[in-house]
């Protein structure tokens, strides 16, 4: 599978650390079969409008040039619980997999149940 890589930490000591990520998920891709073709880096605080890196791998959803997207954590994609199914559901309609390799929270982007999961979420999220 072709895969690009997410990386996002918000802190002032990010070399490293971005560094370390890039490294774990190149890792796990590679051990997995899938070829990185792209890898996109935010330091942002978790606010989408900061999330240049994030703003420029949602524009290329459509454009299939990957198949899934690999990410530490489903928090690297979003902070707020307002903001991840709205994100899921572009993944979802693009035919792009979250992919979350040491965390069982990518059964919400791997199976239907899990968009159904999001979606009854952000219903209830929205009445809030």
């Amino acid at each position: 599978m072709r895969v690009a890589l997410y990386i996002r930490i918000a802190n002032d000591n990010t070399g490293d650390a971005i560094s370390y990520q890039e490294q774990e998920l190149r890792r796990w891709s590679n051990e997995h079969g899938h070829e990185v073709v792209e890898v996109f880096k935010d330091n942002a605080p978790g606010v989408l409008a900061e999330c240049f890196e994030l703003q420029r791998l949602l524009a290329q959803l459509d454009a299939h040039t990957f198949d899934g997207v690999v990410v530490r954590g489903l928090n690297r994609l979003a902070r707020s619980y307002y903001d991840f199914p709205q994100l899921a559901d572009k993944f979802q309609k693009a035919g792009v997999k979250i992919i979350v390799p040491y965390d069982t929270d990518d059964a919400f982007a791997e199976c239907e149940t899990g968009f159904h999961i999001l979606n009854a979420l952000k219903a209830t999220w929205e009445r809030a």
